[in-house]
């Protein structure tokens, strides 16, 4: 729907009156929390397992790595919007309905992100009182992991081997919700999502 887009742009549509455009940008991100980390696993020479391993036993078990990077993210504000235009408004993503209640929920969850029943149609020829950018959308819980290890065959030439997972427990990455407080049975809800878990081999020959 209409609705849905109109975060896509912040053109003022009343130049007199600027402040109704003033609030957070599309791609805030209010709290965030990402940690890096590298651990080489215990297998090969000296190591807690394959202690006294030589050769090309060495090679094989020794020297692997886990890499990982986990963020944590709130999830990006968006507008409650209409379709119908009884403003006449004719930028769809100026049209934005009347507050007149709390449409905060628990949780925002596939089939209910906020509650569609806080906001009315605006009255005729006076634009709605809701802001730009008022409510936030479903989190970020995102694990990408690596594992990986170098072969060394000579002094300048070097193979490394990665096997990666973006996303590697598969959590459910929701998108923003139809924001059209005008579809009872859309608004407020989720129908779309980021990639699911994607995972790839990679050899890098160094020389």
């Amino acid at each position: 729907s209409t609705a849905n887009n109109q975060t896509a742009s912040s053109t003022p549509f009343d130049i007199n009156n600027r402040r109704l455009n003033y609030a957070l940008s599309d791609f805030d991100r209010r709290h965030v929390a990402q940690t890096y980390g590298v651990y080489e696993l215990p297998f090969g020479k000296g190591k807690k397992f394959g202690g006294n391993a030589s050769g090309w036993t060495q090679r094989l078990i020794g020297g692997w790595q886990v890499q990982g990077i986990v963020t944590m993210q709130q999830g990006f504000p968006f507008t409650p919007g209409i379709n119908s235009d009884p403003h006449n408004i004719a930028f769809a993503y100026a049209r934005r309905p009347d507050v007149i209640g709390d449409w905060k929920v628990s949780s925002c969850r596939p089939e209910k992100c906020f509650d569609i029943n806080a906001f009315r149609l605006p009255t005729a020829g006076i634009p709605g009182n809701a802001g730009r950018n008022i409510i936030r959308g479903p989190g970020i819980n995102n694990w990408d992991l690596a594992i990986f290890k170098t072969f060394q065959f000579t002094e300048s030439i070097q193979l490394q081997f990665r096997a990666e997972a973006f996303n590697a427990f598969n959590h459910t990455q929701f998108n923003n919700p139809n924001a059209n407080i005008e579809l009872p049975a859309q608004g407020g809800r989720v129908f779309s999502a980021k990639a699911p878990r994607i995972g790839q081999f990679g050899l890098k020959l160094y020389f």
